[in-house]
C-alpha cells in the first residue's frame, strides 16, 4: 500500500516518544504512545496512552509540532491491541478533538473471540465509523508493507498467525511491524507481546527481518522477549513504554524478576529511553545512536 504523494520535502523523519499520565493510572506504570513525523509534516500515530489528559497531550504535540498549512493531518493511527493503555486516549481524542485534526488512515486488528474477554477494538472501529466516516479503515496481516509519505511499515506479526490455535490474552494479539526510514534506519515496534511462545513464532517466522536499530521494549519492559529474539535484533537504541518508577523496579540482574532488562543490560545496549518525564525525540536518520 502506497499513499500518494503530490509535494517535494527534503524533511527527515523522526520518532517521538510522549510521556504517559503514569501518576494517574491505577498501576502507574503502563500506556504506549509513538509519534513518526513524515516529511510531509503529517504523522503517524502508535497507540497513544490510556487516559483523557493523554489525549490532551496528544492534541497540544500535534499542534506544537504541526508545518503545514492546511492544518493538523495525521496520515495514520495504529492500534497495536485491545487493552485500554493503548486505546484509551485515543477514544478520547476521537471524541473531544475529531473536527480538529484530518485523520486519513486506521490500521487496527480486533480479535474476535479471546479467553480475556471482549476486544474493545470493535467498539472503537464504530467510534472510527461515527468521527471519522470519510478516513479509510485498514486490517493489518503478517506481509502487507505501507509506504506512508517517507517511511515503510511492515506487518511481521498479527494475531492471525497463531491460528488455529486460540488467542488467549490481548498482550499476545500485538501487531507487531518494523518501520525503515529513508536511509535504511529500522525501528521495532512489539506492542505487549509477553510469552515466550511469541518470540519464538518471530524468531523462526521472520528471522530475517527482526534486526532493528531501535526496538521499542515488549510488554512496558515485564516480559516478552528472549535471548534469541534480542540477539536477532541487536538493537541501538530500546524505549520502555513505562515510568522511572517501573524501570527501577525491573532493571536488575535478576533474569526470572526482569527478563528483558536483563537481557538488553547484557547486550549493552547503548541508549536507553524511558516514557517518562517529557517527550523524547529521536531523529530515524543515522544507523548509531550516541548516549
Amino acid at each position: 500500500f502506497v499513499e500518494a504523494r503530490d509535494f517535494t520535502s527534503n524533511t527527515d523523519p523522526t520518532l517521538s516518544v510522549l510521556n504517559m499520565s503514569y501518576e494517574l493510572q491505577p498501576s502507574h506504570d503502563n500506556g504506549l504512545g509513538l509519534v513518526l513525523t513524515l516529511d510531509d509534516g503529517s504523522f503517524v500515530i502508535y497507540d497513544g496512552g490510556f487516559l483523557e489528559s493523554d489525549a490532551d497531550r496528544i492534541l497540544n504535540f500535534l499542534t506544537q509540532r504541526n508545518t503545514r498549512t492546511d492544518g493538523i493531518c495525521i496520515t495514520a493511527w495504529i492500534i497495536t491491541h485491545g487493552h485500554e493503555d493503548h486505546y484509551g486516549a485515543f477514544v478520547w481524542f476521537l471524541k473531544k478533538y475529531h473536527d480538529l485534526v484530518k485523520v486519513k488512515y486506521f490500521l487496527l486488528n480486533p480479535v474476535n473471540h479471546c479467553g480475556e474477554g471482549k476486544d474493545y477494538l470493535a467498539t472503537v472501529s464504530e467510534l472510527i465509523d461515527l468521527y471519522y466516516p470519510d478516513a479509510t479503515k485498514l486490517i493489518p496481516y503478517t506481509g502487507m508493507k505501507f509506504q506512508f509519505q517517507n517511511v515503510r511499515i511492515e506487518v511481521l506479526f498479527t494475531h492471525q498467525d497463531i491460528l488455529p490455535l486460540p488467542v488467549t490474552c490481548f498482550n499476545d494479539a500485538s501487531t507487531i511491524t518494523k518501520i525503515t526510514s529513508p536511509d535504511g534506519t529500522t525501528l521495532l515496534v512489539t506492542g505487549d507481546i509477553q510469552t515466550r511462545s511469541r518470540s519464538s513464532l518471530l524468531q523462526n517466522n521472520m528471522r530475517e527481518y527482526m534486526k532493528s536499530d531501535i526496538l521499542q521494549v515488549p510488554h512496558h519492559g515485564d516480559s516478552g522477549g528472549t535471548p534469541d529474539l534480542y540477539g536477532l535484533i541487536d538493537p541501538h537504541t530500546v524505549i520502555y513504554s513505562t515510568s522511572n518508577d517501573k524501570y527501577g523496579r525491573i532493571r536488575g540482574e535478576d533474569w526470572a524478576l526482569a527478563p528483558n532488562a536483563f537481557l538488553l543490560k547484557k547486550m549493552q545496549v547503548k541508549r536507553v529511553i524511558l516514557a517518562d518525564d517529557g517527550i523524547k525525540d529521536i531523529s530515524l536518520t543515522q544507523k548509531t545512536f550516541s548516549d
